[in-house]
């Protein structure tokens, strides 16, 4: 299982320093042969993203496309509270192509499940 820390800005009412935890599972997301077939995966790894001068780095614009299916993302506050949680539970084909999943997002004001149905031609 693969882990992505990372900090947002929450920008709502009051801006906010989250961190956050991406979670990968080990199979491959379907979507990302697709862009590499089109060379949109040629064209991120030309562009270089520079999110000012809180994050001085410069970074690749193909690390934030996942090669993995994310399977969850948690975000917390500075005081370790989490503010947005999301997990998603995937149904494979024997091949390891999802075939369907289950989104299940929490937040201190609501929580929502969505159905996803994939369907490749």
């Amino acid at each position: 299982m693969k882990r992505l820390y990372l900090q947002v800005i929450d920008d709502d009412f009051v801006s906010e320093v989250l961190t956050g935890e991406i979670i990968y599972d080990a199979n491959p997301n379907p979507f990302f042969y697709t862009l590499k077939a089109a060379k949109i995966i040629d064209v991120l790894d030309r562009v270089e993203l520079d999110f000012g001068p809180q994050t001085p780095s410069i970074i690749k614009a193909r690390k934030l496309l996942p090669f993995n299916n994310i399977t969850g993302m948690i975000f917390k506050d500075a005081g370790g509270n989490t503010k947005y949680e999301v997990h998603i539970e995937y149904s494979y084909s024997s091949d390891k192509y999802p075939i369907s999943d289950t989104v299940n997002a929490f937040s201190s004001e609501e929580s929502s499940t969505y159905s996803v149905n994939y369907s490749y031609k």
